[in-house]
């Protein structure tokens, strides 16, 4: 497993945790909501990445990517270096900022 993505905040579109200095104007600006189970990451793309894809966070939870939103588009995918904001399944774990999320799977 290779590192897919390095971490500098996350939550929902109400709260977000970590470090978030503008985050919350960008997700009113957008006007991007996510449903009841899902949360949204922050931080940059250390491989690309496709919706479908599978995380895998520091304790073994895996985390599905349901989309990604980039200079205030949706997008299927995004590639290594960016830095945006994924969509995916919602996990309960606790993350520190810098934490590093495995790619677990890729299916482009």
């Amino acid at each position: 497993m290779k590192n897919a993505f390095i971490l500098n905040a996350y939550g929902s579109a109400e709260k977000i945790q970590g470090y978030c200095s503008g985050i919350l104007n960008y997700l009113e600006k957008n006007n991007i909501s996510i449903e009841k189970n899902q949360m949204l990451l922050f931080g940059r793309a250390l491989t690309d990445l496709y919706i479908g894809d599978i995380l895998l966070t520091p304790k073994g939870n895996r985390i599905k990517i349901d989309g990604f939103h980039l200079y205030g588009n949706r997008l299927d995918f995004v590639s290594i270096g960016c830095t945006c904001i994924i969509i995916c399944d919602a996990v309960t774990e606790v993350f520190t900022v810098h934490t590093i999320l495995k790619l677990f799977s890729n299916f482009p």
